[in-house]
């Protein structure tokens, strides 16, 4: 496991030229870490061209952002593996195998052979391939192109994204915006949640309140069901 930090002390002039020069420094030792290429590249590409990049530079571009967005990054390396859990206050990048609850800001997955085993809980996460054992709670973004094998659960206005190397088996996932790419693997029960849905107990009562309204609209000398004949 290595830690990263991304700013030089606040202590020493900024200069931009060398923030630039440690910031690529990290990415390097970063993409040196995780295993999947040189050093992190210089991309100029846009969203559509990024989808057709081959999976090898998708990790790099992952590694890069990371680098750019975050002051620590933590990252578990291929050869790593990490047994009782994992909390992380910043970014957490796994290209190894961790046994154990995980809890962090950022967490992205790259690569096969990134493995967690216990329950997710995160505020964004980015799947680069890799598996996740274990149920999986995110609370602002969700981009899955690996495995998942337990329940994902989100909140009502994050949109939950599916790539075309998605596979999940679990009993359910709840959210309220989905996207699923074809080739995507879906193998649980997807309950969408709409924005402000009356309870159960709410409905029931609308409906029974419906009820009196129509009764009340109907005429004074109608009655309920068949009518005496008197002869």
């Amino acid at each position: 496991m290595s830690l990263f930090g991304t700013k030089k002390p606040s202590s020493e002039p900024v200069v931009p030229e060398a923030v630039a020069e440690h910031k690529q420094s990290i990415g390097n030792q970063v993409m040196e870490a995780l295993g999947v290429g040189e050093g992190a590249n210089e991309y100029n590409k846009d969203e559509e061209t990024e989808v057709m990049m081959p999976a090898k530079n998708q990790s790099q571009l992952a590694a890069e952002e990371m680098v750019k967005q975050h002051e620590n990054i933590c990252v578990i390396s291929k050869d790593a593996i990490i047994r009782g859990g994992i909390e992380a206050k910043d970014a957490l990048v796994v290209a190894g195998r961790v046994i154990g609850p995980v809890s962090t800001s950022t967490l992205t997955c790259v690569g096969d052979s990134c493995y967690i085993e216990g329950p997710v809980v995160c505020d964004e996460l980015q799947m680069h391939g890799g598996k996740i054992k274990g149920n999986v709670d995110v609370i602002r973004k969700a981009d899955i192109n690996g495995e998942i094998q337990g329940n994902i659960t989100c909140p009502s206005k994050m949109e939950l994204s599916f790539g075309e190397h998605a596979i999940v088996n679990g009993d359910y996932i709840q959210c309220s915006l989905l996207r699923v790419e074809s080739g995507a693997q879906i193998a649980a029960k997807i309950e969408m949640e709409k924005k402000d849905r009356p309870a159960k107990h709410d409905v029931l009562a609308i409906s029974q309140k419906k009820d009196a309204q129509d009764e009340a609209k109907k005429p004074a000398g109608a009655e309920k069901g068949t009518s005496e004949h008197k002869g």
